[in-house]
């Protein structure tokens, strides 16, 4: 006898098993692919979020270095300032003494028959216009300059008589420069 069995219901619990599997299967890779999508996602969200943090960190770091470089600039402007504004008050000073040593000296250094009219400064440049009674004592003068201490470099620039001679002593019109000896000017105390 002939028993006839029937693969078919087995054949559609199976092809049923394989279903069930395949979509299990294939809702877990979509699951497990959400799943690395969204944590992808997840960490280049924070990296990105980091990086802005370190782009804003950054801009005002920079900003307070400028800010800094600026107020540097700024002072380093007004110690300049500061030095040269020193450098001329010291100066103004040695210019000051020079003029009390220079009218201190100017009596010393006239010989007898010289009389002086006009002093005048131009900078560093003395000028010096008179009267005297003989060129011998211009001379002198000049060579009193010459051995100066505040004094250098003497030079006539005119020595004639006047055309209407009223006094019995005849008295001639001179005019010489002179240029002030350069002083020392101590620097010690300038900032370094």
């Amino acid at each position: 006898m002939i028993n006839k069995i029937n693969l078919l219901p087995w054949r559609d619990h199976l092809l049923s098993q394989e279903k069930t599997a395949f979509r299990n299967s294939l809702i877990l890779s979509v699951l497990i692919g959400l799943t690395i999508v969204i944590l992808l996602h997840s960490i280049i969200k924070t990296q990105q979020s980091q990086q802005l943090n370190l782009n804003h960190f950054i801009r005002d770091e920079s900003k307070k270095l400028e800010m800094q470089i600026i107020n540097q600039s700024k002072l380093e402007t007004h110690t300049q300032v500061l030095i040269s504004e020193i450098a001329l008050i010291k100066q103004l000073q040695m210019n000051q003494l020079e003029i009390v040593q220079l009218i201190y000296e100017i009596p010393t250094m006239l010989p007898d028959g010289i009389y002086l009219s006009q002093l005048s400064q131009n900078n560093r440049e003395i000028s010096f216009e008179g009267k005297t009674e003989s060129h011998q004592q211009v001379s002198q003068f000049m060579q009193s300059i010459e051995h100066s201490q505040t004094l250098m470099s003497p030079s006539l620039q005119i020595i004639k008589t006047p055309e209407k001679q009223t006094n019995v002593l005849q008295v001639n019109d001179f005019s010489l420069t002179a240029t002030l000896r350069a002083q020392h000017i101590d620097t010690t105390d300038d900032h370094k």
